[in-house]
């Protein structure tokens, strides 16, 4: 005998009306942003708590509770119903994992064939490089060292005397996959380096660069010296879909759901370019120092969420010239597809210490 379940008691329409609410909250108040700011402070906080998967798993119940079940009969006898979860089972679901194994295998081979490549030099480009010869004793405020000025020119102290240079200044393209610094380091000796935005006072001696290139982002959202997580590339940024900016309620509603899908398929992005970052254990987007141009001895640098500025000492592990790039996606045989993911011009002074 078929039944079909209906409230009845109490807490079977508590549990209805519960789930009606997560519904609502998760799917339509949470994504537009529509809490009333008269709420009292912990329900507000509450509702916050509230995910758009909660509201979905919520309205998914709340479906399969209330259909008929001779509906349910009808589709569970289905010739058609029968055929499809069969092909499903036995065609559709083996072809579906053999070829997420397949493409996850190949992923992480080519991970592995631009490691090999990397690690013979085919990516860092050495150059005459130079040790630092002075060091700077006021290595607890290094921005007091004296570094050569990115245009060029002698090493002043703050009174515009003439000192001998401790550290030097590179810009760096941070598109590019490997940018030398023109500075040889050494494993017996100390460093400090310093990594900041370039502004426009920066690059106005170098015609190689634009206004344009100033722009610090990744994955084309803006971006700061900390990188992206995969989570960060799914936050939501509520000026993404700017063209949609008119004050209707219409206008205000397609923006969030545009601005949520955004944000969406870039974390879905994130997930997929995963396995191949350079460095697996860090951000997109993190600064990396790497040691000689072959080898895979590399520092990365590790920032706070919306670092404008980096300062690290290190000692390295090896002679040679020093390199930098950021920890961005690349592939084996086509090692420059991802150029232009990210963007920004990185001020990069090295400071000798000891």
């Amino acid at each position: 005998m078929n039944s079909e379940w209906r409230p009845v008691s109490a807490f079977d329409f508590a549990a209805v009306s519960l789930m009606i609410f997560a519904a609502v909250v998760g799917l339509i108040i949470n994504p537009l942003s529509t809490r009333p700011q008269w709420l009292w402070t912990p329900l507000v906080d509450f509702l916050g708590e509230i995910s758009r998967l909660t509201g979905f798993v919520a309205l998914a119940a709340l479906i399969l509770l209330f259909v008929p079940s001779s509906a349910v009969f009808t589709l569970r006898t289905s010739q058609r119903y029968k055929d499809a979860l069969q092909s499903l089972r036995m065609q559709w679901a083996p072809m579906f994992f053999a070829a997420s194994f397949l493409v996850l295998g190949l992923v992480f081979a080519d991970h592995y064939v631009f490691n090999i490549r990397d690690g013979f030099g085919a990516f860092c480009t050495e150059t005459n490089a130079t040790p630092i010869e002075h060091v700077c004793h006021e290595a607890d405020d290094p921005e007091k060292c004296a570094v050569s000025p990115t245009g060029g020119g002698t090493c002043q102290d703050r009174d515009g005397k003439s000192v001998p240079c401790t550290g030097r200044y590179k810009l760096v393209d941070t598109r590019e996959l490997c940018t030398a610094t023109g500075i040889k380091i050494s494993q017996r000796q100390s460093y400090r380096v310093l990594v900041s935005k370039a502004g426009q006072e920066d690059i106005k001696n170098h015609p190689e660069f634009q206004v344009t290139d100033l722009d610090w982002r990744f994955a084309w959202i803006d971006s700061d010296l900390g990188g992206k997580t995969v989570s960060d590339l799914g936050k939501i940024d509520e000026g993404a879909c700017s063209l949609l900016n008119l004050n209707s309620f219409i206008a205000l509603s397609l923006r969030k759901v545009c601005n949520y899908v955004l944000a969406k398929s870039l974390e879905l992005f994130g997930i997929f370019a995963y396995p191949l970052k350079r460095t697996f254990d860090r951000p997109f987007g993190r600064f990396v120092l790497r040691y000689g141009s072959t080898g895979n001895e590399e520092n990365p640098i590790d920032a706070a969420e919306g670092a404008e500025k980096l300062n690290e000492k290190f000692t390295p592990t090896k002679d040679g010239e020093l390199f930098v790039y950021l920890n961005e996606p690349a592939f084996g045989l086509w090692a420059n597809a991802f150029h232009d993911l990210n963007g920004g011009i990185a001020k990069v002074a090295v400071v000798r210490i000891r």
